[in-house]
C-alpha cells in the first residue's frame, strides 16, 4: 500500500480513481442535503445563490446555500453546492 502498488485485479488508473472519487463526492452531497432537510423539519427555508468572478470577470464559481432557523433558534446556512459558470453573463 505504501508503495503505491495496486491490488490484483483492480483498476486503480486515473480515470477509474477519478470516477470513483465522483461517486463518493455525490454520495455525501446527498446524504449531507438529507440531514438538512431531516434538520428543518417542514419549516420554511431560503435558497441564496452567490457567485465570485475571477479576476478577468470572464468565468465565475457560484454557490447554493440554504439558510433556515433551527429548532434552537440559530440562524443556519448550509452549503448545499459549488458549481463553476463559464459564462457568468448568462442567467441562472
Amino acid at each position: 500500500m505504501k508503495q503505491d502498488l495496486t491490488f490484483r485485479g483492480h483498476d486503480e488508473s486515473n480515470h477509474h480513481l477519478t470516477e470513483i472519487q465522483k461517486e463518493i463526492v455525490i454520495t455525501c452531497k446527498i446524504e449531507t442535503i438529507k440531514y438538512i432537510i431531516k434538520e428543518l423539519n417542514g419549516d420554511y427555508f431560503s435558497l441564496l445563490v452567490d457567485e465570485s468572478f475571477d479576476v478577468s470577470h470572464k468565468e465565475a464559481n457560484r454557490g447554493c446555500f440554504l439558510l433556515y432557523v433551527d429548532r434552537r433558534g440559530f440562524v443556519m446556512k448550509r452549503l448545499l453546492d459549488i458549481f463553476h459558470v463559464k459564462n457568468p453573463s448568462l442567467n441562472l
